[in-house]
C-alpha cells in the first residue's frame, strides 16, 4: 500500500465537546490522500470513545491511546509514526477549512524551498462564533522577524503543514520548550528553509478558558524568553537589551482579563454575538472589576 501524501498529527486531551467537529472537518477535506494519526493523551472524558467510533468507520485513522505524557511528546511520537511526505498539524478543538490540505500541498509542491506553510486563522469562541481573523504576514522575512521579536503565532501551529524531512532534520519538538514549542520550532525551521503563510483562512482556531494561552500566560512568557535567547545565540546575533532584561511581567493574566481581551477583539471585528458572550463571561469571572462592566456595556451597545 503506497504511503499517503499527508500525515495529519492530532493530539487529543479531554476534547469531547469539540472532537467530532474537528475530525469531520478533516474527513471532509477536498484533498483525500492522507492518514490521520491521533494520540488520545490520557483523556478522562468521552474523547476516546468518540475517537474509536470514527476509527472503526475510516481506515485512514490510526488511533493510539495511552496515559497522559503531554502535548509535545505526543507530537514527537506521531512524527515517528508518520508515513506522509508532508505533515499537517491539527488540534482536537479546531476546525479545518475544506480546501486547507489541497492549498497547502499545492504550495509545498510549488515551492521546494518552503519547509512549512500556514495561513490566516479565524479565532472562534466555544460555540463556534467568530471572534476575529488573525494573520501576521505571508513572507518568510515577515514571519521570521515576528518570531524573533517574540510574536507567537506568526504561523499558527495547528494551521501549519510541514515537510516531514525538515521536521526530522531539526529533531521535531523540543519537549523542554513546552508552552513555547511552536515559536521554538518555527525559529529552528527558519534556519534550514523558508516559512510561508497563505493569505486566506485555513483554520478556525477555538479560544476557550481551557486553552493553554488562557491559563498559563506567565509560564509561557518565561519559556518564550528562553527560546528567543537560544535563537539569537544559534544565529550569532546579539541578544537585544530588552530581551536580556526581560521578566515575566505580562500584566493581568487572570481569566477575567483574558475574556475581556477576547471580547474586545470580537467587538473590534464587529462580531457582536461573540463579544457579548465573552463580556458576560469576563463579568462572571471578575464582577468587581470596573473594566468588566465597561466591556459588557460596550458589547451590549455593539460598539
Amino acid at each position: 500500500m503506497p504511503s499517503p501524501t499527508v500525515s495529519v498529527l492530532m493530539p487529543v486531551f479531554n476534547a469531547e465537546r469539540y472532537i467530532a467537529a474537528a475530525i469531520e472537518s478533516i474527513l471532509a477535506q477536498t484533498f483525500s490522500d492522507f492518514e490521520l494519526i491521533v494520540i488520545d493523551d490520557g483523556s478522562s472524558d468521552q474523547s476516546l470513545a468518540i475517537l474509536k467510533s470514527y476509527a472503526a468507520k475510516d481506515n485512514r485513522i490510526r488511533l493510539v491511546s495511552r496515559a497522559n505524557t503531554g502535548h509535545s511528546r505526543a507530537i514527537n511520537e506521531m512524527l515517528a509514526m508518520a508515513n506522509g511526505k508532508y505533515l499537517a498539524r491539527m488540534d482536537g478543538d479546531d476546525i479545518c477549512m475544506p480546501d486547507r490540505f489541497q492549498r497547502q500541498v499545492d504550495c509545498l509542491n510549488a515551492h521546494p524551498d518552503v519547509v512549512a506553510v500556514g495561513g490566516a486563522v479565524q479565532w472562534i469562541d466555544q460555540d463556534g462564533d467568530a471572534i476575529r481573523m488573525f494573520s501576521v504576514g505571508e513572507t518568510h522575512e515577515e514571519i521570521d522577524a515576528a518570531h524573533l521579536a517574540g510574536v507567537g503565532g506568526a504561523i499558527s501551529h495547528p494551521a501549519a503543514m510541514f515537510r516531514r524531512d525538515a521536521m526530522l532534520a531539526v529533531g521535531g519538538i523540543r519537549e523542554e520548550t513546552h508552552l513555547a514549542e511552536d515559536i521554538d520550532l518555527f525559529l529552528r525551521l527558519a534556519e534550514i528553509g523558508k516559512l510561508m503563510n497563505l493569505p486566506d483562512v485555513v483554520l478556525k482556531w477555538r479560544l476557550h478558558p481551557a486553552s493553554t494561552g488562557a491559563t498559563k500566560t506567565r509560564q509561557q512568557h518565561e519559556v518564550k524568553v528562553r527560546v528567543l535567547r537560544d535563537a539569537y545565540e544559534r544565529r550569532g546575533l546579539a541578544v537585544p537589551a530588552e530581551l536580556a532584561a526581560a521578566t515575566a511581567d505580562v500584566g493581568d493574566d487572570s481569566p477575567g482579563a483574558t475574556q475581556r481581551m477576547w471580547a474586545w477583539w470580537a467587538l473590534e471585528a464587529k462580531n457582536v454575538n461573540a463579544a457579548r458572550k465573552l463580556a458576560w463571561s469576563a463579568l462572571r469571572q471578575s464582577p468587581l472589576n470596573r473594566s468588566s462592566w465597561m466591556t459588557l456595556l460596550c458589547a451590549v451597545r455593539g460598539y
